[in-house]
């Protein structure tokens, strides 16, 4: 009896599941945008009302919402978990995004207000010199170590490093000494730099285009990549300017007012602590996250592996929005279940998404470059069907073992770039596997 050949129809149409073509052209997949609807009110709207007016991205105007809150609090803000945990109230941020996405646009208008935060602190009688003008200061577009530790120590609650140049920059990781006085510096730790500096506590919001993210992740290991927090929106719908509202930037100064006052200094700092809510909903969350990070490999297991300290950072930045435009004169709540679980939905359902996409374009694992390397091998082959050992040789070159080529092609197979040939009739000498080559990767090759 002849030998019967049969695809395996577990998808719908004809059996090939979508594809995702960005793994053959070194862009980034779709991820969601900034969810603003988890913001407090007041500060969703003035993101809304300035994306709007400057033409610029909700994410990159939240991004600096966000910001603002590490630079008015700084190390003058620790969030309480345990007795024994602490986090300061600082973030890391890098702003990804084509030249003209509207990553400065998204910038401006928070930045001003901060500006004009910093001259209100400092005294009239005093803002013509310049020592007095350094100890007021929140922002610093310096990226020199030592410039930055000096403004610190002027600056005990810390300083936020904002830099938006049309070259990238991240902190310099190949320099061992460097490396450890910002890895500390992230957790406002003391450091010796020559001389001891009490606290360290520097925040950063960077401004990173795609086509630099590779040059700039070099030298950048997993211990500086995995303290950011990413936000790489895709390219936005046309908005007409005409009737957009004027943003509410006079009650968006109020609410840093606000912040600035409860913030204290590193040795003496205003305590934000969780509840035993928040407590028993944050266990549950990193009961979630804990497998999760057994599973992962490269620079992203290091970046799950700060999810629990950005969770709480999260949390503590959403509370202290929500408490700036309240107008109560009491302080902020102990953070609760509700903080906390929309601080995690935040972390995962949109910094994680946008995490992999930059891992995934400017530090992929040994694993995923095969994997891409084997796609784009399939899309110019021209073949129909290959087996495992068309990927470990022609594919691959023959660099992994016949494992490794394996565990390659399951992974095409589940991204919907192969589907194995089925046999309906057991023959009688075990064939070869074979996997057939989904169609499209030949639409695409054609351009």
């Amino acid at each position: 009896m002849p030998e019967h050949i049969v695809i395996d129809l577990r998808t719908p149409a004809d059996g090939w599941r979508e594809v995702d073509l960005s793994l053959l052209e070194e862009r980034r997949a779709t991820v969601p945008s900034f969810p603003v609807g988890l913001l407090p009110q007041a500060w969703a709207d003035w993101i809304a009302d300035t994306a709007a007016s400057a033409a610029a991205p909700a994410d990159y105007v939240a991004q600096s919402v966000l910001a603002a809150v590490a630079a008015v609090c700084g190390g003058g803000v620790q969030l309480q978990v345990t007795a024994a945990w602490f986090e300061p109230m600082i973030l890391w941020q890098a702003l990804v995004g084509d030249p003209s996405a509207g990553k400065s646009a998204g910038l401006t208008s928070m930045r001003r207000l901060l500006w004009s935060l910093e001259d209100e602190r400092v005294p009239a009688e005093g803002r013509n010199t310049p020592d007095t003008t350094r100890h007021r200061q929140l922002l610093l577009d310096n990226a020199d170590l030592g410039a930055i530790v000096e403004r610190v120590e002027t600056n005990p609650q810390g300083i936020a490093v904002w830099r938006d140049m049309s070259s990238c920059w991240l902190p310099e990781a190949h320099r061992r000494e460097e490396r450890n006085v910002w890895l500390q510096a992230w957790s406002a730790e003391a450091v010796t730099v020559p001389h001891e500096v009490h606290s360290l506590p520097i925040s950063i919001l960077s401004t990173v285009q795609p086509d630099t993210l590779l040059e700039a992740a070099e030298g950048k290991d997993a211990a500086i990549a995995s303290r950011f927090l990413y936000a790489w929106p895709g390219v936005q719908p046309y908005r007409p300017l005409a009737g957009a509202k004027a943003a509410g930037n006079e009650r968006a100064l109020y609410g840093l007012r606000r912040l600035s006052r409860l913030a204290g200094r590193p040795y003496e700092p205003f305590f934000l602590s969780v509840g035993a809510a928040g407590v028993e909903a944050l266990d549950a969350m990193l009961a979630r996250l804990h497998p999760q990070r057994l599973t992962t490999e490269g620079v992203e297991a290091a970046w799950l592996g700060k999810g629990p300290a950005s969770i709480v950072r999260l949390a503590g930045a959403l509370a202290l929005l929500d408490w700036s435009m309240a107008g109560s004169s009491e302080q902020p709540a102990p953070l609760g279940r509700e903080q906390i679980e929309t601080s995690y939905r935040l972390w995962n359902e949109y910094f994680h998404p946008h995490a992999q996409a930059v891992f995934d374009l400017a530090l992929p694992t040994d694993f995923q470059r095969r994997v891409r390397r084997a796609a784009r091998w399939l899309r110019n082959s021209g073949e129909t069907l290959v087996s495992r050992e068309d990927i470990r040789r022609k594919a691959l070159c023959q660099t992994v073992d016949a494992a490794q080529a394996l565990s390659v092609v399951l992974e095409l197979e589940q991204l919907g770039y192969l589907r194995q040939v089925r046999h309906e009739e057991k023959p009688r000498h075990r064939p070869a596997e074979r996997w057939e080559i989904n169609p499209a990767l030949t639409a695409a090759a054609r351009g």
